[in-house]
């Protein structure tokens, strides 16, 4: 867990010239993948319309992968995680660098 002035810093840097960070999904077409992958891009679209530029789908040359990214810094891969995050986490994981203090609903309560 990063403490809050690792990220203010990092959050400070996605907005740093005025621009609002993007969002890039990398999948693994061979996979089949695609599919995943623009439903969630279509889900951080519609949550996160006022706070983000773009959600880029990137296919990927690397067999398996899957990872998503807030502009170079990586928030989940596939491979290291061992599954697919599950929306409601990413949304988490999105808001808390983009705009942290957003309420995501129903996404924010406990299971």
């Amino acid at each position: 867990m990063e403490d809050n002035s690792q990220n203010k810093n990092r959050r400070s840097s996605f907005r740093g010239l005025g621009g609002k960070p993007f969002i890039t999904i990398e999948y693994c077409p061979k996979c089949g993948w695609m599919l995943r992958a623009s439903y969630m891009a279509q889900e951080l679209l519609t949550t996160f319309t006022d706070d983000i530029k773009a959600v880029l789908l990137q296919p990927s040359e690397i067999n398996g992968r899957y990872t998503i990214r807030i502009n170079d810094l990586e928030i989940f891969d596939r491979k290291r995680a061992g599954r697919f995050p599950e929306i409601k986490e990413l949304k988490q994981l999105v808001r808390d660098v983009v705009n942290p203090g957003k309420s995501l609903g129903h996404s924010d309560k406990k299971d």
